[in-house]
């Protein structure tokens, strides 16, 4: 038998039972091929078929033979006897194979094939935000080899642009862009490429300047800003000063634009007492330091006889000390109130005069400041007036002395709030009706006239635009405590 397929799909089957045996799984014989040419697998088919099968295929140099030939087409059963002695092995021991090759000649040529070594590209991150018209972007890739071409897809933020021999990042982006993903692909002098994924975004530089969790009559501390400011672009560049009022310098030369919130009074909803907002365009120096005070909303809980604080107003000035500095722009805090509805006398107003205080009641109510001076108080004697830009209340303060909220008459607890506030001092007599303070600012607000059984509401403050286009909202500020936003343009 000349057929090695046929040979080996015999000791397939014969090895389906798990051994050499003569046998497939079923217990039945197998034979290879048919007639004259059968040959059967007896009980030991390694020595008495495969070993005289390998021994005539490595003599006859590769024509596989089983049987002693009688002429090309007959080859007869095999005769257990002839099977060479030299191949005698047991089923259970291993066959190894050895080929039968001709050695190299140590003249024949060996071919070396060249490691290609694989382009890297890399950047120092992989995710970046970058400050509209602020600092140049000079984003320096790293690679292993030299570059003969750097694409980037899609095209990057207006204002920047990839070096195509380096991949290089540069320019000055002048356009805000969404956080997108940017993919640079580089092409190396063996031809090797490599990519990299940036995801870029460009926002406005903006600082936003809080109360910092304070509340009442005095400003926040260093503590109070360091934790308020951590995570934000005005991390570790604020101080606080005096009462609360907050120094910050100018990083960098340019036009910038401004809005100031004043705080909201006390008040039992979120649309009354609200603060005036103020915004206009400065052009600053680096170097040139701010002094802002962000006002804090007065204290107290409207209703029936309550006596409640004004809100403190939101002030912002330029200049080497707050002694010497001058006020850029100031919005007006608004009167404390108890009424449901909307009062125009209690909010913050965008002139430089505070508001009157509400005068529908028994008693006369405070005239509102004038030429930065501090608001009045009623014909009763009932309040503490609020304070201006240089005019301090009894116990509220102007901002360039500090700032501080007028006391109540109940410490901590019908305050003024930070930024000239102004309150309620007495409970007694004629005073034991509901008051409100007004609200503090270029010039404050005044007191309520007292009402039997009604708060009504205190003056709103005054406020001050020098910047240009500017755009001043009386009552515009949201409910609660005063804001300072500064964004560059």
């Amino acid at each position: 038998m000349e057929d090695i397929d046929s040979l080996i799909e015999a000791f397939s089957a014969d090895f389906e039972d798990g051994a050499f045996d003569g046998r497939n799984a079923t217990g039945g014989s197998i034979q290879i091929g048919s007639g004259t040419n059968q040959i059967l697998l007896g009980s030991n088919p390694l020595t008495s078929i495969l070993a005289p099968a390998i021994s005539n295929y490595i003599s006859e140099n590769g024509s596989l033979t089983v049987g002693n030939r009688v002429s090309a087409n007959q080859i007869p059963i095999l005769n257990p006897s002839s099977i060479l002695t030299l191949l005698n092995f047991n089923d259970n021991q291993v066959i190894q194979f050895n080929d039968i090759v001709t050695p190299i000649s140590n003249n024949t040529p060996v071919v070396t094939i060249p490691t290609i070594t694989q382009l890297i590209l890399t950047y120092p991150n992989t995710t970046y935000s970058f400050i509209n018209n602020n600092i140049p972007v000079n984003l320096v890739s790293s690679t292993n080899l030299s570059l003969t071409s750097c694409i980037v897809s899609p095209s990057l933020p207006i204002g920047l642009s990839i070096n195509n021999s380096t991949c290089t990042i540069t320019g000055t982006p002048t356009s805000n862009s969404v956080a997108t993903n940017y993919t640079i692909s580089a092409t190396s002098v063996n031809n090797t490429t490599a990519s990299v994924v940036l995801n870029l975004a460009v926002v406005t530089l903006a600082y936003t300047f809080k109360n910092a969790g304070a509340t009442g009559r005095q400003g926040p501390s260093q503590a109070q800003l360091n934790t308020a400011y951590t995570g934000t672009t005005l991390n570790g560049l604020v101080n606080a000063n005096g009462s609360g009022i907050q120094s910050f310098t100018i990083p960098q030369n340019g036009s910038y634009r401004i809005e100031t919130n004043g705080a909201q009074g006390a008040s039992n909803n979120a649309t009354t007492g609200l603060g005036a907002k103020m915004v206009g365009t400065f052009t600053l120096n680096a170097g040139e330091i701010l002094w802002i005070l962000v006002g804090q909303q007065g204290l107290g809980t409207p209703g029936g006889y309550a006596k409640v604080g004004g809100g403190g107003g939101t002030f912002v000035s330029k200049g080497a000390t707050l002694s010497g500095s001058t006020a850029l722009i100031i919005s007006g805090g608004g009167g404390g109130t108890n009424s449901s509805t909307d009062n125009t006398t209690s909010r913050g107003v965008t002139a430089g005069v505070g508001s009157t205080g509400h005068n529908t009641g028994t008693g006369t109510p405070g005239a509102g400041g004038t030429s930065g001076n501090a608001g009045g108080i009623d014909s009763d004697g009932c309040g503490t007036a609020s304070a201006g830009l240089n005019g301090s209340g009894t116990t509220s303060q102007s901002f360039f002395a500090g700032g501080l909220g007028a006391l109540g008459y109940n410490p901590g607890v019908n305050d003024g709030g930070f930024g000239g506030g102004g309150s309620v001092i007495n409970d007694i007599g004629n005073c034991s009706n509901a008051v409100s303070g007004g609200g503090g600012g270029n010039a404050g607000g005044g007191t309520s006239g007292r009402a039997n059984g009604l708060n009504f509401p205190g003056g709103g403050g005054g406020s001050l635009n020098t910047g240009t286009s500017p755009t001043n909202t009386p009552g515009g500020a949201s409910a609660g405590h005063g804001s300072v936003i500064i964004t560059k343009l």
